[in-house]
């Protein structure tokens, strides 16, 4: 027998061998890489859309947060405001009846007029009274024989006329005295009003220190609203592209699984039917090694 075409033929065997082979492997290998690298996709945006849930939820609940605190701010601002009105009308009241009280007649505030002095309409100063009491009586009555020692009848008629003094005196004191209550009446007035203003605008000054805060704080709170609101919307439709771009990388991998278990299940079983004839040789061959 002629061994040139049993080596002709098994050298085309061979050729034939390594080609289908490198055909089926090749296959094999794209299929299994496409696979692969479908699975490491899906795995990456499964979790990328798990952590873009997270701060979804994390930027909605700071939003929520921040409504809830310009809710406050704006509550705080309209008492406050609500509260410098009210100071506003307060003081304007009380500088309005202070002003009219200082332009008002003095016997407004006090009535010093005492029907048992028998003076009206007579003011008498300090300086007028301490001139008064200091004089000696000669300095009035430089002239007078009665200041001169004279007779027994004499000192009686200077006695006499001496009567008219301490009662013009007292009654000059009693009109001091409530001169000087007139006065402390008014000071104590002045100065209780004067306070009261003090204190109305020392509050109106306090609070408005608490609205420019909360102004400021309102308006940080809103920029930070604007802020977290447009991060929610970016996660949300970001959350939205990852879940669209899954679901088309996941069926492009159930469509390779179809075509790989196609293929798998498509080769024709009966074409690697081996003949008796050759099995029994293959067998033999087996218990041979």
């Amino acid at each position: 027998m002629d061994t040139t075409i049993i080596l002709s033929r098994l050298n085309n065997l061979k050729e034939e061998e390594n080609k289908v082979t490198d055909e089926v492997k090749g296959l094999l290998d794209r299929f299994n890489s496409a696979l692969d690298s479908k699975e490491k996709e899906r795995l990456g945006l499964e979790d990328e859309i798990i952590k873009l849930k997270a701060n979804r939820d994390d930027t909605k609940e700071n939003l929520r947060t921040v409504n809830k605190n310009i809710l406050v701010y704006g509550f705080n601002l309209d008492r406050v405001r609500q509260r410098l009105d009210e100071l506003e009308q307060k003081g304007a009241s009380v500088k309005k009846y202070y002003e009219g009280f200082l332009m008002g007649p003095v016997t407004n505030i006090i009535t010093v007029h005492n029907p048992s002095l028998d003076i009206e309409n007579q003011e008498v100063s300090t300086a007028d009274l301490k001139e008064t009491d200091s004089r000696p009586l000669n300095s009035i009555f430089p002239s007078s024989p009665l200041l001169s020692p004279g007779k027994e009848g004499d000192r009686e008629s200077i006695e006499g006329e001496g009567t008219m003094k301490p009662a013009y005196d007292a009654k000059k004191i009693e009109l001091l005295k409530k001169r000087k209550e007139l006065m402390t009446a008014m000071d104590t007035i002045f100065s209780k009003y004067e306070i009261e203003i003090k204190e109305i605008e020392d509050e109106k000054k306090r609070l408005r220190d608490v609205e420019d805060t909360i102004v400021k704080k309102d308006e940080g709170a809103k920029r930070q609203k604007e802020i977290l609101t447009n991060s929610f919307v970016a996660y949300s439709s970001e959350i939205k592209r990852c879940m669209e771009k899954l679901q088309s990388s996941a069926n492009e991998e159930i469509k390779i699984i179809g075509e790989f278990t196609r293929i798998i299940k498509g080769i024709d079983k009966a074409a690697i039917i081996v003949s008796k004839d050759v099995s029994d040789i293959l067998n033999k061959l087996r218990k041979v090694d």
